[in-house]
């Protein structure tokens, strides 16, 4: 059983965070976004919400005020689609937060991995301040990425995508991701949600679906995207598979910082 959170006053953000069990590292990003919250976006009233779909039933569904006008929502993922692995588990963690984004009245609406180590507060600016101030309606990341970090991505679905959807995003997969209310509600209306593609291409399928219901798509640079390590690395990997400090960049023609953007965003340009 699921339970909804009840939050009775209406909430300028969301910030989805999906974690998996003990050991989570929810305290930390709990940290990160308050802080990213207070520095960027002060004034702004927040639920973050917490998912773990192994949630004790106690605590699904409970709201703690965490900081003035901040609040922690504790949830379980809605289950709608068959459960036993992590891309499943973000997919339905995606369709919970959206729906009680539309319950809190949120203007705007954020998710976040809470695996990534790299993780900063500016993070939370880059994707949540486009749709707050600049009115866009989805906001992709752009990551600092090492020379030979997402060969696949870049040499065969970016150019996929340009090629079918004549859209150029440099990161097509809403791995992260910030979008409007609006955009929220034109979600969860799409028929997906029980089908394959959400099961396993949901990332994919977001930004194409928003860019197909001629929503306006951005594109805001975040960072390197590092995943906290799992457990010990064997002494092969972690000396030859860290990329180093000069190998990160961000894909050609792009700018390499926040500065460089003014608005820390690039429109998702038709081709």
């Amino acid at each position: 059983m699921t339970t909804t959170p009840s939050v009775t006053d209406a909430t300028d953000i969301a910030i989805g965070v999906l974690t998996a069990g003990v050991g989570s590292s929810m305290p930390t990003v709990t940290k990160v976004v308050q802080e990213g919250l207070r520095t960027h976006l002060s004034g702004l009233t927040a639920a973050i919400i917490h998912l773990d779909p192994t949630m004790p039933d106690e605590q699904a569904g409970q709201v703690e005020p965490i900081a003035d006008g901040i609040r922690l929502v504790h949830a379980r993922p809605t289950g709608t689609l068959s459960t036993g692995t992590a891309l499943n588990g973000w997919s339905e963690s995606v369709r919970t937060v959206l729906g009680l984004s539309r319950t809190f009245h949120t203007r705007a609406v954020v998710m976040l991995n809470a695996d990534i180590a790299s993780m900063t507060p500016d993070w939370v600016r880059g994707l949540a301040h486009p749709v707050l101030k600049d009115g866009c309606a989805f906001v992709l990341p752009i990551y600092e990425r090492g020379r030979y970090e997402g060969t696949l991505t870049q040499l065969f679905v970016t150019p996929l995508v340009r090629a079918l959807f004549g859209h150029q995003f440099w990161h097509p997969m809403a791995d992260e991701f910030g979008c409007s209310g609006e955009t929220a509600e034109f979600l969860l209306g799409q028929d997906i949600w029980t089908t394959d593609l959400a099961r396993q291409g949901l990332e994919f399928w977001l930004p194409i679906g928003v860019a197909g219901g001629a929503l306006p798509v951005v594109q805001s640079v975040l960072g390197p995207r590092i995943l906290a390590p799992a457990g010990p690395q064997p002494p092969l990997g972690s000396t030859v598979g860290r990329p180093r400090p000069h190998d990160r960049r961000v894909p050609p023609g792009r700018p390499r910082s926040p500065a460089d953007l003014g608005a820390n965003t690039v429109p998702g340009k038709p081709r």
